[in-house]
């Protein structure tokens, strides 16, 4: 696998009103059908990119709960996907060198039961160095309460994660991603009456 965030794209059928992409075993979007896909590349692809530590996830392209769907594919390295019909293929029809300028955490949002989370932050598709802020009260991350990302961040309680970064000018944009801290559930404690 590689070492680099894994990145997948999929040219949709045009009579797939919606596209979702669906993950597990390495990253979760969701549960079924998974997350609605809406990021474009310039040229109309549907894209995303895992966060850093994800080396290898399944996943499966769907138009919904009720819809075509393709067969349980395993990432493992960036690939581009076209659907002919009636399944996926891998196509050589798009380049994963146009990927935006973005921001992406790792892990992304979720519910989590552990005391606390550690998150990283980076960013893909830049030229030069970036310089990401970060807010984790839900404010925006261009406001006054901003820090500059230097660690992984912990993450106690519930929290709304939002970022973003410049680099020679440019900036990405915004990113929300919200930790939810559930306490883990004990086992229940049976009493006998006598």
């Amino acid at each position: 696998p590689q070492q680099t965030p894994l990145t997948v794209k999929f040219m949709p059928p045009a009579t797939w009103e919606k596209t979702y992409l669906y993950a597990w075993d390495g990253a979760s979007l969701g549960a079924w059908p998974g997350m609605e896909w809406k990021t474009k590349d310039s040229e109309g692809w549907l894209y995303h990119v895992f966060s850093g530590d994800v080396k290898e996830v399944k996943i499966i392209f769907n138009n919904g709960n009720n819809g075509e769907q393709s067969n349980d594919i395993i990432l493992d390295q960036d690939a581009c996907y076209e659907w002919d019909g009636t399944q996926e293929k891998l196509s050589q029809n798009c380049s994963l060198s146009d990927i935006p300028f973005q921001v992406i955490a790792s892990p992304e949002g979720k519910v989590y039961k552990t005391d606390e989370l550690s998150v990283s932050l980076s960013t893909v598709g830049e030229k030069s160095a970036a310089t990401i802020y970060y807010t984790l009260d839900g404010s925006d991350p261009k406001g006054s309460a901003k820090q500059i990302y230097s660690a992984p961040i912990t993450i106690t309680g519930t929290k709304t994660l939002k970022a973003y970064a410049v680099a020679a000018g440019e900036e990405t944009e915004v990113i929300t991603h919200t930790y939810t801290y559930e306490a883990p559930q004990g086992s229940p404690i049976v009493v006998k009456a006598k």
